[in-house]
């Protein structure tokens, strides 16, 4: 079992993405891959091995892939997360991989933290063009504490409408969508944690209501990856108790 994780630092942030062998089928911008719009997507042009990269500047740290919106498993890919100090001439480093998945819902993956300027990811074995529309390679803000007892892992909320007969019967029925409604409690947090790893993480992007990667137990719960945000008007509180902190937030978003 591990300890739950959030994810939206992202080494695509850090510059511009370049595709390479055999670029990006037009009208699918690679730009997309880093909007945070799981309805709008990157396709590759081919079905040749392809290379997406992002050239940080600096050596810059990572230690977690995610991704929404993608077909990888349909088309067969085999997945790698590579890393290199000079652009995978002479330096090249499997960060990553290779591995698969079984469906094509969100997937997370953690690694061991490296630290480098050029950061790939990089798709073989395709049967056809591969699509994504949320990739973030970066580093994962990890929780130092397991989940309060009554945690939901999969609550829920059907939104749509029903009608019925006269006579009560069934007449039709339309599901807009069904969404996912979290709430996550950690107790005795440390003041430490909560100003210096939480409150940044708040400030700059999950106030701003930007959705992120939850995965609540990568170790035992693998395949429950969700994109989420906070609700509109969520209130961040973080009483002591009475020396360290109890954290109680709230996360939703759309079930795939």
């Amino acid at each position: 079992m591990e300890k739950p994780v959030l994810l939206f630092d992202n080494r695509f942030d850090d510059g511009t993405p370049t595709v390479l062998w055999p670029g990006t089928e037009a009208g699918y911008d690679v730009l997309n891959l880093k909007d945070l719009r799981p309805y709008t997507f990157w396709k590759s042009a081919g079905t040749s091995p392809t290379h997406i990269i992002i050239d940080c500047g600096v050596g810059k740290s990572a230690d977690s892939v995610a991704v929404l919106g993608h077909n990888l498993a349909t088309v067969g890919a085999t997945i790698q997360v590579l890393c290199s100090d000079d652009n995978f001439v002479a330096d090249t480093t499997v960060a990553l991989g290779p591995f698969t998945v079984n469906n094509d819902k969100a997937f997370f993956r953690a690694f061991a933290s490296q630290t480098k300027r050029y950061w790939k990811f990089y798709l073989s074995g395709l049967t056809a063009a591969p699509q994504l529309a949320v990739l973030i390679v970066g580093n994962r803000l990890q929780f130092p504490r397991y989940l309060m007892k009554g945690y939901d892992p999969q609550p829920e909320q059907i939104h749509g409408s029903s009608t019925r007969s006269q006579t009560g019967q069934p007449l039709g029925a339309e599901v807009r969508y069904i969404e996912h409604q979290f709430r996550a409690r950690f107790q005795r947090v440390t003041d430490a944690f909560f100003t210096g790893t939480f409150k940044p993480a708040w400030d700059a992007h999950i106030s701003k209501l930007k959705p992120f990667f939850w995965v609540w137990d990568y170790g035992t719960h693998p395949d429950e990856v969700y994109f989420v945000k906070v609700p509109d008007k969520f209130s961040l509180k973080a009483p002591f108790d009475p020396v360290r902190r109890t954290l109680d937030l709230s996360f939703e978003g759309i079930k795939e």
